[in-house]
């Protein structure tokens, strides 16, 4: 997968259920499958990024990302650019069901 997309944009608002999705700033020479997925991957790291900027500002000390929960957040691309576009360490969780293992300690910290 390429790391530039010759410029190519890809808004994939579609996948999480909010708005259309698009594909911008095609050119003779981007449009690519490979330029496609990669810059898909680039919008769903910098919609990490915006995510992380907000909890950032109840939460300065965050300084690492672990990724969990589905395949997509298992791709090595993916987790690259998230690196990339957040300037933070990632890693994946080492966990087989690391989103409902989460889900379980946060119960029992509200619990208590």
């Amino acid at each position: 997968m390429p790391e530039d997309t010759a410029a190519l944009r890809v808004t994939p608002d579609f996948y999480i259920g909010q708005g259309e999705g698009a594909i911008t700033q095609i050119s003779p020479v981007n449009l690519h499958v490979r330029n496609l997925f990669a810059a898909t991957l680039d919008s769903l790291a910098e919609a990490y990024a915006q995510s992380l900027a907000r909890l950032r500002a109840h939460n300065p000390g965050i300084n690492r990302l672990i990724l969990c929960g589905g395949k997509l957040s298992k791709a090595e691309p993916l987790r690259q650019r998230i690196a990339r576009a957040t300037g933070l360490a990632t890693s994946f969780s080492p966990n087989e069901d690391e989103a409902l293992y989460g889900l379980m300690k946060l119960a029992r910290r509200v619990e208590k």
